[in-house]
């Protein structure tokens, strides 16, 4: 085989992996979510209604381990723009999807291959939890 055969192999071989791992994975919070409450109790001569709630979405959060375990990941740089978090663990890592006056978190594991994620805020626009995002790239 000639050295010129060699190298074209290598670099066909070995391009997928260099394409898949710098390819940006973008994460994409429903707007909105809409939630509704239940009663646990039941009161004599009471019904209770119950109209639907509609949430904006106001925050990001990123875990190490599933949420419910509380191992909340601190940005490793924050600006009034944009927040960025780096990711070295085995474990999987939690993307979650606050929104405004909810309990409600939409969460979902992040593929192993991601290592970082920048969070850009829109400077103008506050929720309960400070600027709200505009957008999720990692990769």
């Amino acid at each position: 085989m000639s050295a010129r055969f060699v190298m074209m192999l290598a670099t066909l071989l070995l391009l997928p992996c260099v394409t898949y791992a710098a390819s940006p994975y973008a994460v994409v919070c429903p707007p909105t979510v809409t939630t509704t409450e239940t009663s646990s109790e039941h009161l004599s001569k009471w019904q209770a209604w119950i109209a639907p709630i509609s949430h904006t979405w106001q925050s990001v959060n990123f875990y190490d381990g599933h949420p419910k375990e509380m191992a909340s990941l601190a940005p490793i740089k924050s600006t009034k723009q944009k927040a960025t978090w780096q990711f070295a663990s085995e474990r999987d890592t939690y993307v979650s999807c606050g929104y405004y006056r909810s309990v409600v978190e939409l969460i979902q594991i992040l593929p192993k291959h991601i290592k970082q994620c920048v969070v850009t805020y829109d400077a103008m626009s506050y929720g309960e939890q400070g600027l709200i995002p505009k957008t999720i790239q990692c990769s």
